[in-house]
Order: structure tokens, then sequence, then C-alpha cells
């Protein structure tokens, strides 16, 4: 009988095959080849933003600053990312006290103080952090109704921010063409109705399989994007591009 071996998040499943099965080969994507170094990329992409001002020119003092960086799900490196953006932040005089953490669960189950750590690369020493809450309406602000009718139910401190710097990752999905973006935010610190609501456009067989289309076609992602477009606050994305083996390929921001 034949085994083969299968990535199962950081662990590894065996899948046995029949005997009458015969293994040809085992198919993997392209490798593209890495940055030379995945934090001088992300500091070439802050000096260099797309659309906006630098993050330095669009932070002042006495703003308030929150970070919303994907969770322990998702494989964006925000430990490299993040220190670039504290340095950024402190060229324009934003202190740490200014700047609060919330990492983007969705439907997640929170994160504990190890693992928000562990993916900033820091101590929370200094630094405010909270998880969001889909279901509790003291956590959240109600922004309206976008034209699809998701209810725009929202992390009240990302809808109190001044600016909202978004880190996270572009990679394919099922039903959003792709991550990135505004995506971070909605699902990732919306209520619940906004999440079943955003989802359940692209619920349909003729929008289901979305990867890699146009989100000129994507009902799922033009409501999200609309989403965004009512947050009050400035919003700042960093968003890694990564090969098969989750190396930093490119970083884009703006």
């Amino acid at each position: 009988m034949t085994t083969l071996d299968l990535a199962w998040g950081k662990e590894k499943i065996q899948v046995s095959l029949p005997d009458a099965w015969k293994v040809i080969g085992q198919m993997q994507p392209a490798l593209v080849e890495a940055a030379a170094d995945a934090v001088e990329e992300v500091q070439r992409s802050l000096a260099e933003p797309v659309g906006m001002p630098r993050l330095a020119e669009l932070a002042a003092p006495g703003m308030r600053v929150v970070v919303v960086m994907d969770d322990v799900s998702r494989p964006t490196p925000v430990a490299k990312i993040f220190p670039v953006v504290l340095a950024e932040l402190a060229r324009a005089g934003v202190t740490l006290e200014q700047i609060t953490v919330v990492p983007a669960l969705g439907l997640h189950r929170g994160m504990n103080v190890e693992e928000i750590s562990g993916r900033l690369g820091r101590s929370l020493d200094g630094l405010r952090w909270e998880n969001p809450d889909c279901d509790d309406p003291q956590k959240l602000a109600n922004l309206g109704i976008t034209s699809r009718g998701s209810p725009v139910v929202v992390n009240k401190t990302v809808a109190e921010a001044d600016l909202i710097i978004s880190i996270g990752c572009i990679e394919p999905h099922i039903i959003a063409s792709f991550g990135g973006g505004y995506k971070n935010l909605f699902p990732g610190v919306a209520g619940r109705a906004m999440i079943a609501n955003n989802h359940s456009l692209n619920c349909t067989p003729e929008t289901f399989n979305m990867v890699g289309q146009p989100v000129e076609k994507n009902p799922m992602r033009l409501d999200l994007e609309e989403a965004g477009s009512m947050l009050k606050g400035k919003v700042f994305i960093i968003n890694a591009v990564l090969n098969s083996a989750l190396q930093v390929v490119r970083v884009v921001a703006g």
C-alpha cells in the first residue's frame, strides 16, 4: 500500500492509497524567487506607497492609530512588518500609547497574549491590544448598510480610529477572488451579521468559485470594498505576497 504525506497546517497527515492505484507524481506550485531580504522589502514598500503619502506623513501626534493584523490562521510574516511600521510611525511623533493592535479574527477564536506578542515579534509592554468580538454589541459600531444589504457593523476601536493600518497578505480566495486590502477588516473585525450577509452574496453556483476572478465581477468583494469606504479613518494597507514556501516575494503598501 502506498502512503502519502500531506501538509495539514503545521502538521502532516498520512493518506493510504489502494494497492491498485499508481502514483505518477505530486504536483506542487512553482517556487517563485523570494526577496533577498524580507525586512528590506517591507522598508522599500513603506518608502514607496501606492496612491497615498507615507505613513510618516499620514500619522501625527495625538491620533488614534489602530493596527489590524491577520490572525494565526494566516501565513503573513507580521513580525517582520510590525517593527518597520512602528519605526515609520515614530518618525511622525506617534507614541506607543496611541496605538492599539486588533487581530482580524472574523469568526475565529480570540488570540492570547503569547500569540499576539509572538505574531508581532515583540513584547506587548506599552501597547494596547484587544480581541474583537463579532457578537458583542458593546464592542461594535454600526456605520450603515451597503447597497447589497450588508449591515456595516465593525469593531468600535477600529471604527473610531483616525488611522487604520492593515497588515495582511494577498493570496487566492475561493469566494473573495483574493485576500488582502479591505478583506482584512471585513470580515476580520466585523460583526456576525455583516460577515453572514457579505459571504452569502457568493454562496451561489455562479459566484462560489471566484479564485483569481476580476473583483469587478465579484459581488462579495465589491460589497466589502463598499463597507471599507464607510470607515471614518484613513486606511493604509501593508500586504505581503508569498511564494509556495511562504517566503516574502514582494510587499505592497498604500
